[in-house]
């Protein structure tokens, strides 16, 4: 579990035993229940969220830390102070999980630094949330019903976020991801099936996707042959795009190169297909 809510000093400490302690949950949900909602619309939105997850772990979980620890997050975010998103780095999450977890994340910040609080605070959130509710279910790594629905209901909220930031497009997550052997960029029948169908979903609404193709490699090679590698595997999956009726100016490519983690991480010799939506 994340430490709750780090702190130096006394008074954090003694929050920290308190939260150590049975029924601590119920100690936070009185002192949030008694309070009154300060700050903004989106503040007071986020600690609902919050409060409502915090619930949902006494009360459906059985899991009191979680619940304490959420339910601290809604006194706080109740008092008009801000929280950010969950880092990453207090998580013990699955590697494979992080690069899309992280990329998740980026995309929320993104989205807030453009003002989503104030255009879309409801939406935006139920996005924080309910991606701070992903990381906590993925880092126990069981339950992989609330897994997927905290997964979906972010990625839902997001997707209604950017349209009302941005208006006109919108980023989709990668829907798709290939894989690949060591030191290759050859497409396998288990590719193949992924590219038809992102050329079905492609090609599933009436404003039109462009795709965006991310090439990634491990961490064994120098980064000059990862770039190369990770540019070939990009274009391999963009030929076959190509072959399948897709335009090449509905395409367009980033070969990344290498990802951070260790020498030979099956997950980051891939190619992510995510979707540009038009109005």
């Amino acid at each position: 579990m994340k430490t709750i809510l780090k702190a130096s000093t006394t008074l954090g400490a003694l929050a920290g035993l308190m939260l150590m302690t049975s029924g601590c949950a119920e100690f936070y949900k009185k002192t949030y229940d008694w309070s009154d909602a300060k700050g903004t619309e989106f503040t007071k939105a986020l600690a609902n969220e919050y409060y409502q997850f915090g619930q949902s772990e006494e009360n459906i979980m059985y899991d009191d830390l979680e619940a304490a620890y959420f339910m601290k997050k809604a006194n706080k975010v109740q008092d008009g102070c801000p929280i950010m998103p969950e880092y990453l780095d207090g998580w013990k999450l699955p590697n494979h999980t992080v690069p899309e977890l992280q990329a998740a994340r980026d995309r929320l910040i993104f989205a807030m630094q453009n003002g989503a609080q104030t255009i879309a605070p409801q939406m935006t959130a139920k996005a924080q949330a309910n991606y701070d509710c992903w990381v906590e279910q993925q880092e126990e790594n069981w339950q992989f019903d609330d897994i997927k629905l905290c997964r979906d209901t972010y990625y839902m909220s997001i997707d209604a976020v950017e349209k009302l930031v941005f208006g006109s497009m919108l980023q989709a997550p990668p829907a798709e991801v290939i894989e690949f052997a060591t030191d290759s960029a050859a497409l396998d029948a288990k590719a193949m099936e992924i590219i038809d169908e992102a050329v079905i979903f492609a090609s599933s609404t009436e404003f039109g996707r462009r795709i965006h193709l991310i090439g990634h490699t491990d961490a064994s090679g120098s980064n000059k042959l990862d770039k190369k590698l990770s540019h070939e595997r990009v274009m391999a999956v963009k030929q076959e795009l190509e072959k399948r009726g897709i335009p090449a100016s509905m395409i367009t490519t980033e070969a990344a190169g290498k990802m951070k983690g260790k020498k030979h991480e099956a997950d980051h010799r891939r190619v992510d297909i995510l979707f540009l939506e038009y109005k």
